[in-house]
């Protein structure tokens, strides 16, 4: 059974912290210094619609769609105030139609970059990975019925993982590197309902809170099936309420959540950090500030 802590700490503002630079293609708001956007293959036009940002190694990821003509991901670098190198590379997940990265859950959704791109599409409602130069390098099963995609993708310790859900809520396994349609497992074997994005420790433990058992669930990875650790539904006095949020692991193998308006501080059994920037991606929201992402520093 794992030690908890709870509560909740103000985190102060390093006094080297700044407001980053803001752009945009077309008029400006707040910004220092104007960047058209432009490449070989396409520009985006002042209407294009564009994701949240990904940075790994240096280079910013994007997903952008320009109104129908074409769709994909975006890149460039930023130094000493300027955006250069910008580039639009697209990305047909139906060859020969123009339909990209799109939406998992109403708005658009990062891309996971790890030693590949992942998204998830939810008119498709499958999962792809494009190689570094961009190619389709695979393509999940659709989900069917009235099952949809949830959440992106996690690539962690050979493991591409992705959510479902509408009245289907479970977690499933793809091999990251030769999937070639159905996952390798899902977990559980019925309808949890919402569910966090997991996190991958650096021991293959994959974490993640649900919306019906109101709990965090550690589950250990196998070549066809998961099976749970330990489950962790509050300490006495205060119970867990629905899903949590995802699960940041430190140095020291804490695992910090949020549930409801408690911040819980858990002792697993890993003993370091998330892996680095290359070949995983261990959580939604990866980046040196929390799991050692060498291609960013941290301000």
């Amino acid at each position: 059974v794992p030690v908890v802590e709870r509560g909740l700490h103000a985190v102060p503002r390093h006094p080297r912290a700044r407001h980053l630079h803001s752009w945009h293609h077309g008029n400006q708001v707040g910004c220092r210094r104007r960047a058209r956007v432009r490449s070989d293959a396409a520009v985006l036009s002042a209407s294009a619609k564009i994701g949240p940002p990904t940075v790994s190694g240096g280079t910013i990821y994007w997903p952008y769609d320009n109104s129908g003509t074409d769709a994909g991901v975006a890149t460039a670098t930023f130094s000493s105030g300027v955006f250069s190198g910008i580039a639009t590379h697209r990305l047909d997940v139906t060859t020969g139609t123009p339909s990209g990265v799109t939406s998992i859950v109403g708005t658009y959704a990062s891309v996971i970059v790890a030693d590949a791109l992942f998204f998830g599409n939810s008119f498709t409602r499958s999962y792809y990975r494009f190689s570094s130069s961009y190619a389709l390098d695979w393509v999940t099963t659709a989900f069917t019925g009235t099952t949809s995609l949830a959440a992106n993708m996690v690539v962690a310790k050979g493991l591409a993982l992705g959510i479902s859900g509408n009245a289907s809520g479970q977690l499933f396994a793809y091999d990251k590197t030769t999937t070639t349609g159905p996952p390798k497992w899902s977990y559980p074997s019925s309808d949890v309902g919402a569910i966090s994005s997991p996190a991958t420790a650096s021991d293959g433990t994959i974490y993640f809170s649900d919306a019906i058992n109101s709990e965090l669930q550690a589950i250990t990875p196998g070549a066809s099936s998961a099976t749970m650790k330990w489950n962790f539904k509050g300490p006495v006095g205060t119970a867990l309420s629905g899903a949590g949020t995802e699960v940041a692991i430190d140095a020291n193998g804490i695992a910090y959540f949020g549930n409801s308006s408690n911040l819980f501080a858990l002792i697993t059994d890993v003993g370091a950090a998330a892996p680095a920037v290359g070949s995983d991606w261990p959580r939604t929201g990866f980046d040196n500030c929390n799991s050692s992402n060498t291609g960013f520093t941290c301000q």
